[in-house]
């Protein structure tokens, strides 16, 4: 991506090296950094300066817009009440949407957060691949994934290789945290995965764990 004299990119004339024809090299996406962490209303003048000039055609390549919630305070409605208005101010056919969402003091809604907001308009999500990219807890990519593929949307299976999730999943843990073992309270892969939350569910008895050490995760994780 080239770039003006006073900063600004514009459409590089120059092919992308990169073999995937699909990939814009020329797009642009801006992120509202921690937007539902602050009571800012986007009627203020101020805000609304800054959307009317995102919204324009000032800038050709901007192709997506980005928000998220860093505290963990937003509940899931109030993620789609935000999803609504920035549909509204910056329509489909011409941007992408995502969230990204975070665990916090109510527990762990990020996903909760995330669906609501695709149901509410939004084109999906910005985050990282596993859990552990978030200290408090985020709505990792691949659990999304897994949701949607559970919920039926068989575009998932197709775009995405999910039977090699759970080994990126290891690879990229090894790769952010080197020599650390995955812990114990991690889905799928921890020691406590499988464990009894309350005995008296058992329908099994000879078994002390809730599930064989193995088990396919909707059908397609291992």
């Amino acid at each position: 991506m080239a770039a003006d004299n006073d900063g600004m990119p514009h459409e590089d004339s120059q092919p992308s090296a990169s073999g995937y024809r699909w990939l814009k090299r020329n797009h642009l996406y801006i992120n509202f950094v921690d937007l539902l962490d602050f009571d800012v209303t986007m009627d203020s003048p101020q805000v609304k300066e800054v959307i009317d000039y995102l919204s324009s055609e000032r800038i050709p390549i901007l192709k997506g817009v980005c928000f998220e919630g860093a505290k963990g305070i937003a509940f899931a409605d109030e993620y789609g009440e935000v999803t609504q208005r920035l549909r509204a101010l910056f329509p489909g056919n011409r941007f992408k949407l995502l969230v990204h969402s975070h665990a916090g003091p109510h527990g762990d809604s990020s996903q909760a957060a995330a669906l609501e907001c695709v149901r509410r308009g939004a084109d999906g999500v910005w985050s990282g691949f596993i859990p552990q990219a978030a200290q408090t807890g985020h709505n990792c990519s691949l659990q999304y994934l897994g949701y949607l593929h559970s919920c039926g949307n068989n575009q998932v299976a197709q775009l995405y290789k999910l039977d090699t999730a759970v080994e990126t999943a290891r690879s990229l843990h090894e790769l952010s945290f080197p020599g650390e073992p995955i812990s114990d309270d991690c889905p799928i892969f921890g020691s406590n995965a499988y464990s009894w939350v309350h005995s008296v569910f058992r329908h099994d008895r000879q078994t002390t764990r809730g599930l064989p050490p193995r088990v396919r995760v909707h059908g397609l994780l291992r």
